[in-house]
C-alpha cells in the first residue's frame, strides 16, 4: 500500500510540475507575443515603409519560433504520457510481484506443514517397528523358558517311567507331540501378540484418516485376547495334567487305565491345539499382510517426504528471487523519488526566476511609457527651436542679419551638440541596460528550453533604477537591441545626416539656410525614428 501511495504521489507531483511548466510557457509565450505586437506597432508608427520587409522577416521568424514551441509542447506532452504509462506499468509489475511473493509464502507454509506431518508419521512408524522388535525378543525369551521347562518334564518322566517302556515310549511320544504343539502355540501366541500390537499402532496412526476402520479392529482385539486367554488356560490345564501324570506315574502299575485315559485326553488336547494352531497360522498370515501394507504406506510417506523437500527447496529459491526483485524495485523507486524531489526544487527556483523576469518585463513597460513621454517632450522642444529659428530668419532683414544668423546657428549647433551628447550618454546607459535585459532574455530562453532537464542558474544581477530623462529613447533602444545585433548603424546614419546638414548651414545662403534649418528640424525626428 505504501508503494502504491508513493507512485500516486509521484504521478500527482509530475502532473502539477508539468501543468506549472505549461502555464509558465504559456505566460512567456503571451508576453513575447505582446512584446512583438508592441514592437510591430511602434516600428510601424515611428519607422518609414522601408522596414516592412524586415518586419515581415521578423514575423516569419516569430511564426517559425511559435511552430517550434508548439512542436516542443506536443513532444513534451507525448513524453509526459509515456512517463505516466511507464509509471503505471511499473506499479502493475510491483503488485504482480507482491502477489507472487504472497502466493509463494503461502505455498511454503503449506509445504512446511506437510513436511512436519510426514516426519511425524515416519517417527511413529519407526517407534512401532522398535516396539514390535522388543515384543519379538520377549516372545523368544519366553519360548526358551518354556522349552527348558518341557525338557525337565521329559527327563522326570523318563526317570519315573523306566519300568514301563511302552508307557514311557507313549508318554515320550505324547511329550514330543506336546512340545511340538507347545512350540507352535507359542509361535502363534507371539504372532498374535505382534498382530495385536500392529493393529494397536495402526489404530493410533489412522485415527484421523481411517475412522471407519476403528470398529472392526476393536472387535478383533477382544477376540484375540479371548483366544490368548483360552490358550493360556489350556496351557495351565496341560501343566496340571502333567503334574497329575507325574503322580500317576508313581503308581504306574496300579493306574494304567487312568494313564491311558490321560493319554487320550492329551490326544484330544493336542487335536484341539492343532486346530488352534491352524487358526493362529491364519491370523498370522493376515497380520503379515497388514504389516506389508503398513510398510508400503511407510514407503509412500517417505517418497512424499522427498517430493515435499524438493518442492520446498524450489519454493525457497523462487522466494529468494522474488525478494531480490522487490529490493531492486525499491531501490529504483527511491531513485525516482530523489529525482522527483530534485526536479521539484529546480521547478521552484525556475518559478522564482520567472517571477523576476516578469518583474523585468513590467519595468520595461514602465520604461516604454516614460520613454514615450520623454520623446514627446523632446519633440516639443525641437518644434519650439524651429519656431524660434523661423522667427529669427524673418526678422533678419537688416545689416546685422549675418551676425544674428551666426549667433542663431551657434545656438542651434550648441543645442544640437548637447542633444547628441545626451543621446550618446543615454545610448551608453541603454547599452548597459540592454546587456542586463539580454541576460534576462537568455535566462528565459534557457528556462523554456531546459525546463525538463533541470537547468540551474543563479541570478545575481541588479537592475539599476531608470533615468527619468529620455525614457522613450531608452525603450526604443532596448527594442532595437532585442530585434537586431547592429545597434549603432542607425545612430551613426543619423549623426552623419546631422553633420551634413550643419555643413550646408555654413555654406548656403539665406534661402538655403532656411531650407537647411527646416531639414535640421526634420533630422532629429528622422534620427529618432531610425533609433526607434
Amino acid at each position: 500500500m505504501n508503494e502504491h501511495r508513493v507512485c500516486r504521489d509521484l504521478r500527482m507531483d509530475s502532473f502539477s510540475d508539468n501543468s506549472s511548466r505549461y502555464e509558465l510557457d504559456s505566460v512567456t509565450s503571451t508576453d513575447s507575443l505582446h512584446l512583438i505586437t508592441d514592437e510591430f506597432r511602434l516600428r510601424h508608427v515611428s519607422t518609414p515603409d522601408v522596414s516592412s520587409a524586415e518586419l515581415s522577416k521578423r514575423l516569419a521568424a516569430l511564426e517559425v519560433e511559435n511552430e517550434r514551441l508548439r512542436v516542443d509542447l506536443e513532444n513534451s506532452q507525448v513524453e509526459l504520457n509515456g512517463r505516466v504509462v511507464g509509471n503505471q506499468s511499473l506499479k502493475d509489475k510491483i503488485t504482480e510481484l507482491y502477489i507472487e511473493a504472497q502466493a509463494s509464502l503461502q505455498e511454503r507454509l503449506t509445504l512446511d506443514n506437510e513436511l512436519k506431518n510426514a516426519k511425524r508419521q515416519v517417527l511413529a512408524a519407526e517407534n512401532l517397528k522398535q516396539w514390535y522388535q522388543a515384543q519379538i525378543h520377549e516372545l523368544q525369551a519366553s519360548k526358551r523358558g518354556l522349552q527348558v521347562e518341557v525338557d525337565t518334564y521329559q527327563r522326570l518322566v523318563k526317570e519315573k517311567h523306566e519300568v514301563t517302556l511302552a508307557l514311557t515310549a507313549r508318554c515320550k511320544q505324547a511329550n514330543d507331540e506336546y512340545i511340538v504343539l507347545s512350540k507352535k502355540l507359542r509361535k502363534e501366541r507371539q504372532e498374535l501378540k505382534e498382530e495385536i500390537e500392529q493393529l494397536r499402532a495402526k489404530l493410533t496412526l489412522g485415527q484421523a484418516a481411517a475412522m471407519p476402520l476403528k470398529d472392526p479392529q476393536t472387535r478383533l482385539s477382544p477376540d484375540l485376547s479371548t483366544k490368548l486367554e483360552s490358550t493360556e488356560d489350556e496351557l495351565r490345564d496341560t501343566r496340571v495334567e502333567l503334574k497329575a501324570m507325574e503322580q500317576r506315574l508313581l503308581s504306574v502299575e496300579v493306574q494304567k487305565n487312568s494313564l491311558e485315559s490321560a493319554l487320550a485326553k492329551y490326544r484330544e488336547l493336542i487335536s484341539s491345539m492343532g486346530i488352534n494352531m491352524e487358526k493362529c497360522e491364519m491370523e498370522k498370515n493376515e497380520a503379515k499382510s497388514r504389516l506389508n501394507a503398513v510398510q508400503i504406506e511407510l514407503n509412500k510417506v517417505k517418497s512424499e517426504k522427498d517430493v515435499l523437500e524438493s518442492t520446498l527447496l524450489n519454493s525457497k529459491q523462487e522466494h529468494g528471487q522474488v525478494e531480490q526483485a522487490i529490493v531492486q524495485l525499491k531501490s529504483q523507486l527511491n531513485k525516482m523519488i530523489a529525482q522527483h524531489k530534485l526536479i521539484k526544487t529546480r521547478n521552484i527556483e525556475l518559478e522564482s526566476k520567472a517571477a523576476v523576469i516578469q518583474e523585468i518585463k513590467n519595468e520595461n513597460k514602465t520604461l516604454r511609457s516614460r520613454s514615450f513621454a520623454a520623446n514627446s517632450a523632446l519633440f516639443k522642444k525641437l518644434r519650439d527651436a524651429k519656431r524660434k529659428i523661423r522667427y529669427l530668419e524673418e526678422q533678419v532683414n537688416r545689416e546685422d542679419s549675418r551676425k544674428q544668423l551666426f549667433q542663431a546657428r551657434i545656438e542651434t549647433d550648441s543645442s544640437l551638440q548637447e542633444c547628441l551628447k545626451r543621446a550618446l550618454e543615454r545610448n551608453k546607459e541603454l547599452n548597459d541596460r540592454l546587456k542586463l535585459i539580454s541576460m534576462a532574455n537568455k535566462l528565459e530562453e534557457s528556462i523554456d528550453e531546459g525546463y525538463g532537464d533541470g537547468f540551474y542558474q543563479n541570478i545575481t544581477t541588479e537592475i539599476p533604477s531608470p533615468v527619468p530623462l529620455n525614457a522613450e529613447l531608452m525603450h526604443s533602444v532596448t527594442q532595437v537591441l532585442a530585434s537586431g545585433k547592429n545597434l549603432l548603424v542607425p545612430v551613426q546614419a543619423g549623426l552623419e545626416e546631422l553633420h551634413k546638414k550643419l555643413e550646408t548651414l555654413d555654406l548656403g545662403h539665406r534661402a538655403r539656410f532656411l531650407n537647411s534649418g527646416q531639414m535640421s528640424s526634420d533630422s532629429p525626428t528622422n534620427s529618432a525614428r531610425s533609433v526607434a
